[in-house]
């Protein structure tokens, strides 16, 4: 199926969600930081998809990472938000609208908790 890394700093969160994808059939690397997802991508840019979240570290970690992992793959890869922080923050715009996802770099803007259903259709639809 599909190549993808996964991006966030809660370490139970990312377990679950990597199993879940590793049992949709998904070949899933993981790092818990912008850093370490960086340092995976200048090893291996072949993913064809990577999913991370939007606080991690810094508070605006995600965002930064988003852009510098759309201009290491480019339109090749896709690349999915999965935060809670609209539950948390007032962010002051809409990530769900085209130019908000723009803005982010993102193709898909998923709130937490999501469903394993949830996780593998949207993991499909970005990666057909």
């Amino acid at each position: 199926m599909a190549r993808i890394l996964m991006v966030d700093d809660d370490a139970d969160f990312l377990e679950v969600q990597s199993r879940v994808l590793d049992r949709g059939g998904h070949e899933v690397a993981t790092a818990h930081n912008g850093s370490e997802a960086l340092d995976l991508l200048g090893k291996d840019s072949n993913f064809d998809l990577v999913i991370l979240d939007l606080m991690m570290d810094q508070s605006d970690e995600g965002f930064t990472l988003a852009h510098r992992v759309r201009s290491l793959l480019g339109d090749g890869a896709s690349i999915m938000i999965l935060t809670g922080v609209r539950r948390a923050h007032d962010l002051g715009f809409d990530l769900d609208s085209p130019a908000g996802r723009k803005w982010i770099d993102a193709d898909d803007f998923v709130e937490k908790p999501i469903s394993a259903d949830d996780l593998l259709e949207r993991v499909r639809r970005l990666v057909e």
